[in-house]
Formats: C-alpha cells, structure tokens, sequence
C-alpha cells in the first residue's frame, strides 16, 4: 500500500499537483512510519514550496531512518539541510 501511494505521489507531483502528491507522501508515512525515500521525496516538495522547516523535519526523518548510509547521500542531504537552515529567517 505504501508503495501505491509512492507512485501515485510521483505521477502527481510531474504534473505540477504538490499539495495532492504531499497527500499521497503523507499516506505513505502513515502506512510505513519509517519510509526514508517517502520522507525524502515529501521534504523536496515542502523544499519547493518554501516550506523549509517542515523540509529540514522531513530530511532529518530521512537520515535517522537510515536513507542516507542506504543510499549513499548522507552528507548531500546534511548539506542541504546546512543550506535550508541557513535560508530560514532569523528570529
């Protein structure tokens, strides 16, 4: 089931649908709490959106359930979560 949202998220998400393909991402989660590609993929649409909290949330949800040693990105996606963080306004 987590795998039907994933793909219906992606088909959304390349004809322009964020907030539909979030929902989809969203499923995902709920079905497989520890999804990294969905946590992934979620936190590059919220990326888009300039949503950057919710994208550093959603990459670091990625890391600690292993995506990046499995996939090899660990330190691309600290990077972008260094480059998020510093592009979220100061307080």
């Amino acid at each position: 089931m987590a795998c039907a949202a994933l793909r219906r998220s992606r088909v959304r998400r390349s004809k322009g649908d964020l907030d539909e393909a979030l929902e989809d991402y969203n499923q995902a989660v709920r079905l497989k709490s520890d999804h990294a590609r969905a946590f992934y993929n979620r936190a590059m649409i919220w990326k888009e959106k300039g949503q950057n909290a919710a994208a550093i949330a959603d990459l670091q949800k990625y890391l600690g359930a292993g995506g990046g040693a499995r996939d090899g990105d660990t330190q691309e996606v600290e990077k972008m979560i260094r480059d998020l963080s510093s592009d979220e306004p100061k307080r």
